[in-house]
């Protein structure tokens, strides 16, 4: 895997995890929601430190929960979003909607 040889660079790590995983979330297959889910995870698991990027893969990660019908997950990933980036507001908004 890419993030595998990069632990040296968390952030580039991560960042990686979170392309990887919107290619699989556009497929808009609920084997792509799954595929998606566990590299947004992989990605959280660098730690890089780097809030506004957790943010966004705990966001993307809520969208692909929320497309295979997880809606606590969701709103657990979009609390989680909006605690490291309380001004992103594409996760408040994904957060009204797993309501």
């Amino acid at each position: 895997e890419d993030g595998a040889e990069d632990d040296d660079d968390p952030v580039g790590s991560a960042q990686s995890y979170k392309e990887d995983g919107n290619k699989e979330y556009v497929k808009k297959t609920k084997e792509g929601y799954y595929k998606a889910i566990i590299s947004y995870s992989e990605g959280l698991s660098k730690d890089c430190k780097d809030n506004e990027l957790d943010s966004q893969l705990y966001c993307n990660r809520a969208a692909a929960q929320f497309c295979i019908g997880n809606y606590r997950r969701a709103t657990e990933d979009c609390e989680k979003a909006i605690a490291l980036n309380p001004s992103y507001l594409k996760a408040v908004n994904r957060a009204i909607e797993c309501q």
